[in-house]
């Protein structure tokens, strides 16, 4: 079924709110990679000092330095 149609029956049956905004998934397509724990460890590195020679984290860094201290 296309969007359209999609939008006008939640209009119809729910309200114009509930059309605006994106039904939300019970479930994931996949499991979280990080826990509170993992995710509390990137924020410590992501707030540290970047490696030498870089200015700041990136995604990649910080992506590298979890598999390299066994975060991941």
């Amino acid at each position: 079924m296309s969007t359209e149609p999609n939008v006008r029956r939640r209009f119809v049956l729910e309200g114009f709110e509930a059309a605006l905004e994106r039904k939300k998934r019970e479930h994931p397509p996949i499991a979280p990679i990080l826990d509170g724990e993992k995710e509390a460890r990137l924020i410590q590195i992501a707030c540290s000092q970047p490696p030498e020679g870089c200015a700041k984290w990136t995604l990649q860094l910080l992506a590298d330095e979890l598999v390299a201290l066994d975060v991941v």
